[in-house]
């Protein structure tokens, strides 16, 4: 028996792979004269910003703190709830960003000793409560 997680970071990729996968299986398992059965379910999706929601937080970010105080990150394979909500309404998904540059803050979220600078917490709550107001000024 074989478990495994599968990740990707793009919607048309993620819908393939239950066929790639049952490829390499069938290649595998044919050149050993073995048989398989495989059983794939779909976990998280990729998480999607909708454009205009990016747009929308940046502009809000901008009007907050003056200037852009945010940059992109590289795309990450973690699993994330928020993406089931993308796939039902418009959505941005930020990070905070949380660490002070030193080591006790440099840790990853789930990592036993993540610790975060807490003098962020209101600047988050900031960037929430704006882009919802200013989100409703639109609609």
């Amino acid at each position: 028996e074989m478990i495994g997680t599968v990740r990707t970071l793009s919607a048309e990729l993620r819908n393939r792979m239950p066929e790639l996968i049952e490829q390499v299986v069938r290649g595998v398992c044919e050149s050993f004269g073995a048989g398989y059965e495989l059983s794939y379910q779909q976990g998280y999706p990729v998480v999607q910003n909708d454009p205009d929601m990016v747009d929308l937080m940046t502009e809000t970010s901008e009007q907050l703190f003056g200037s852009k105080e945010w940059d992109y990150i590289k795309p990450s394979t973690g699993g994330e709830d928020f993406a089931f909500y993308c796939e039902q309404v418009p959505g941005v998904f930020f990070r905070l960003g949380c660490g002070r540059g030193d080591e006790d803050t440099s840790y990853p979220l789930h990592h036993p000793r993540f610790d975060l600078d807490e003098v962020v917490l209101p600047y988050g709550v900031a960037m929430m409560s704006a882009i919802a107001l200013n989100f409703l000024k639109t609609t």
